[in-house]
């Protein structure tokens, strides 16, 4: 092998190269995403549809089954499951691992806009999300201040959602709690029938009143005169004062047939941060997109908004980067101190400075260059990269330590610098090399497997072949040329303090090496005399090992004790959402004993926007954040343990108490264990898993054990006589569109004001309603 004599002939240019190196290796490493986990894309995408007042039958039938049928005809599909909940439809589509996941959403878009056209009006149009960790919120924080909670929903919208959706690699913001302004035209139902009209009619009169349309052109000399019709509403009096056509040929006012109130929308969702009202803002994040930066570029961007309005108040809830950054920077600090720990090894056993300082050189120089192969290997620097490179930190002086101790071989048979140099690093070079491909070819086929171990583990194996790699092309280039410079053999005799006190230390610790050695020899001489024994003992050893494996834990990712965790909490289907408010503050007052916790903030009610599979009235959440570790004697996991034995025994109310980490959102919060039941009848299977559910509880270890059967929410049902509504010349969907119409409200327009649109909904009276 050349290689060494090559770099030793040409010394300054191997510097050169190394500091070319050097150079590409700190601009690599400015420009490396760091994050907590690799890059992971599941091969598995949802869609979500929703149709809003809807109960689950009808939703299984009109909207996830035609879904079903749509994404059965798209290519690599491996399997298609459903949930049908109230008002939203789940089905989710997996894939083969290694399909092209932005080809296969959109061939399942093209498929599902063919199928469109069978959905009933009023269906939303169906969002497509691929499974990606990315999609879970990066930050969570919320807001409050002195003004009502129409305004401050209102400021969200129109300031921070504003200002943050601009800033480069935030993807989307989702709001809950406050108030929404909506303009409402309550009609009196007796007024409606004197006048033979209908709230369709109503809805129809505002649509068509509140209208700017263009007219064309008209031209007058030299000038172009552009014709608009203007009949946008300016204000709640033009809504009031709209002149409606009834179909006996009189016309009616609004304001007599109905009250004309500039009000809010419906609550369906509220959020409290300790026990005060506010509004709850989460912040997801692009894919491609480095989640520190841009966390970072967030939290700036609202420094700036807290300053221009110092009456808002921010509570900061979570943030993935806070972790992030505390666990490289202790990743960071363990591979230093191991690094430095290496060195001081070295020095051991060398007994010399010159030689160990070399071996420390080597290793930066061979880290740097790792961080090159993993930049242009489009790799990111997480928890699993950096563990790869901790892990091969040890490995890399082996090359350069076994290149070095041959040339002061060499050098002590009399060989000068350069010659020593370049014969000793040739005869050890096809040594060094196969056992560098043999430590290789022990990782590198991790990038081969296929599944979600192939996706976590791939960088590790990366790295690790990327720092032995470096390492090997250090040991034949750079090692060899320091070595023929600065290498010497005679001991430098010196009368420093420092330097007679590193020689008795030295010499001490070869006393007590050749005390090992002695003791070593002896053990081996009785086992090679005994070598029966030895083997009987080594299988026994092994044959114990095989044994307790299975008692041994296991886990896919280990748990993270990041101070906080979450509640959710799940009512019997039906209740208000004010009664799901009160349990709540019953939790909170509970939680408020725990000494550990620092802050509660805690959501209840239907989600807006994004997808929750325990939105509705009778859902809760609350998420838990505890006061810094060095500040709490207990683990988080005692303190869930202790939350769990304090709300036990609260009524009617189903509790999940768990510790929330950036390892449960990386794998989008899945239980540990799930077992899948198929079947025809609905019935059956609701009996078959509540069965299970109970046996499974019983086994020692298990907790808060559910099934996907949600209970049925209680309904009304409106049984039509056909005969009687024929005899009205009324249909079914006629009747079905008046209730609708009457009680959820119809949506008839949009009042623009201050550049703003307010929903326009035509209703009967909340109280007419309920009674």
């Amino acid at each position: 092998m050349k290689l060494p004599s090559i770099a030793v002939d040409r010394p300054i240019t191997t510097l050169m190269i190394v500091l070319i190196v050097i150079v590409l290796g700190v601009v690599s490493l400015g420009r490396l995403n760091v994050d907590l986990l690799p890059n992971m894309t599941f091969p598995a995408a949802v869609v979500v549809t929703s149709y809003e007042g809807v109960g689950p039958q009808e939703i299984e039938s009109l909207v996830t089954r035609p879904v079903e049928e749509a994404l059965g005809t798209v290519q690599n599909v491996k399997s298609i499951t459903s949930l049908s909940q109230q008002g939203m439809s789940l089905v989710i589509a997996e894939f083969n691992w290694g399909t092209d996941m932005d080809f296969a959403t959109l061939n399942m878009r093209e498929k599902i806009d063919l199928f469109k056209r069978v959905f009933p009006d009023g269906v939303d149009s169906p969002m497509i999300f691929k499974f990606d960790p990315a999609m879970m919120p990066i930050i969570f924080f919320g807001i409050s201040g002195d003004m009502d909670q129409a305004e401050i929903r209102a400021f969200s919208d129109d300031v921070i959602r504003s200002r943050l959706e601009r800033i480069e690699g935030v993807a989307s913001l989702e709001t809950s709690g406050g108030l929404v302004r909506e303009i409402q035209i309550v009609v009196h139902p007796e007024r409606l029938k004197g006048y033979n009209m209908s709230i369709a009619q109503v809805a129809q009169a505002l649509q068509l009143e509140n209208l700017n349309l263009p007219g064309g052109k008209v031209y007058e000399g030299r000038k172009e005169f552009i014709i608009r019709t203007i009949g946008e509403f300016k204000d709640i009096e033009d809504i009031k004062n709209i002149v409606i056509n009834t179909p006996m040929g009189a016309s009616v006012l609004l304001r007599d047939i109905a009250d004309v109130k500039d009000t809010y929308k419906d609550v369906e969702s509220f959020a409290l941060m300790d026990g005060k009202p506010c509004i709850g803002i989460s912040v997801q994040k692009q894919t491609d997109y480095n989640t520190v930066k841009v966390s970072e570029k967030v939290n700036k961007e609202l420094e700036k908004i807290k300053e221009e309005y110092p009456e808002i108040e921010f509570y900061s809830i979570f943030d993935q980067a806070d972790f992030i950054k505390f666990s490289i920077k202790n990743l960071l600090q363990n591979g230093l101190v191991g690094a430095a720990l290496a060195v001081l090894i070295l020095y051991i056993f060398l007994r010399s400075v010159t030689p160990t300082l070399i071996i420390s050189v080597a290793i930066p120089i061979s880290v740097i260059a790792t961080f090159i192969l993993v930049y242009f290997a489009d790799l990111t620097l997480n928890m699993v990269s950096l563990g790869g490179l901790a892990l091969g930190l040890g490995m890399l002086v082996d090359n350069s330590i076994v290149v070095l101790e041959n040339i002061y071989r060499f050098r002590q048979d009399g060989y000068t610098g350069i010659d020593a140099s370049k014969l000793a690093a040739e005869e050890v070079g096809t040594a060094i090399f196969a056992s560098t491909l043999t430590t290789v070819a022990v990782f590198l086929p991790i990038v081969y497997v296929q599944g979600l171990a192939s996706v976590v583990f791939k960088e590790l194996a990366l790295t690790v072949s990327f720092s032995l790699l470096a390492s090997l092309i250090v040991s034949l280039t750079l090692v060899p040329v320091m070595c023929s410079k600065f290498l010497k053999v005679a001991k430098e005799e010196n009368s420093l303090d420092e330097k007679r006190f590193l020689t008795k230390l030295s010499l001490s610790w070869q006393r007590f090496f050749e005390r090992i050695e002695e003791k070593y020899f002896s053990l081996l001489k009785w086992a090679l005399r005994h070598r029966k024994i030895v083997v009987i003992v080594a299988a026994c050893v092994f044959a114990l090992v095989i044994v307790i494996m299975p008692f041994v834990g296991m886990e896919f990712l280990p748990d993270t004790d990041e101070g906080r965790f979450t509640i959710n909490l799940k009512l019997p289907a039906g209740t208000r959402m004010e009664e799901t408010y009160n349990v709540l503050s019953l939790i909170e007052q509970r939680l408020e004993d725990i000494p550990e916790v620092e802050q509660i903030f805690m959501t209840g009610g239907s989600s807006e926007g994004g997808v929750s599979l325990s939105s509705g009235p009778e859902a809760g959440s609350m998420w838990v954040q505890l006061v810094p570790m060095s500040e709490r004697s207990r683990a988080t996991d005692k303190i869930v343990e202790d939350a769990r034995e304090r709300l036990k025994d609260i009524p009617d109310a189903d509790i999940k108490v768990g510790s929330q980490g950036i390892m449960s959102f990386a794998m989008a919060g899945s239980a540990p264990i799930s077992i899948e039941i198929k079947g025809d009848d609905l019935d059956r299977l609701k009996e078959i898993s509540n069965l299970i559910a109970e046996e499974v509880s019983k086994v020692e270890g298990t907790r808060e054990v559910d099934t996907s059967m949600s209970e049925e929410r209680p309904e009304v049902q409106i049984r039509v006589d056909k005969q009687k509504t024929a005899s009205y010349g009324l249909s079914t969907a006629q009747v079905a569109t008046a209730v609708e119409a009457g009680v959820k409200g119809k949506l008839a327009t949009m009042y623009r004001v201050g550049g703003k649109e307010i929903n326009v909904r035509v209703r009967l009276d909340k109280e007419q309603v309920s009674t």
